[in-house]
């Protein structure tokens, strides 16, 4: 749940909905990850087909920044063409992501409060 906390933080400071998720990576080869994290998310979790997407993926927005590619799309056009993504679609219902999120959430708070308990044994 811990990137439900990043996304939710994103969409606070950004005013935006940021819709599925994009990933690259050596943890993204696990499909039960990916189908936890497309639940949890409640979005669709969308992997890179190709296996250097990431260094790709820098190297687009790096053109993207100085000019180089003109529009977003063409870079969208540009990934298709290299693999497209293989999509993992969130399967959970909202009632049941919201309980365990709670829960999650529930069990972060009792843990930063652990401090307060003196066990005696300084």
């Amino acid at each position: 749940f811990s990137t439900v906390d990043v996304m939710e933080a994103m969409k606070k400071d950004t005013g935006r909905d940021l819709g599925n998720m994009h990933v690259d990576g050596g943890m993204t080869a696990n499909n039960f990850l990916m189908q936890l994290q497309a639940d949890l998310l409640g979005v669709d979790v969308l992997r890179a087909r190709m296996p250097e997407a990431t260094v790709l993926g820098a190297a687009f927005a790096a053109g993207l920044a100085v000019g180089f590619y003109k529009k977003l799309d063409d870079v969208k056009d540009m990934l298709r063409k290299a693999g497209g993504w293989e999509s993992f679609p969130a399967q959970m219902n909202f009632n049941d992501r919201m309980i365990e999120y709670t829960r999650w959430k529930d069990a972060v708070n009792r843990a930063m409060d652990l401090n307060q308990f003196d066990t005696g044994t300084e």
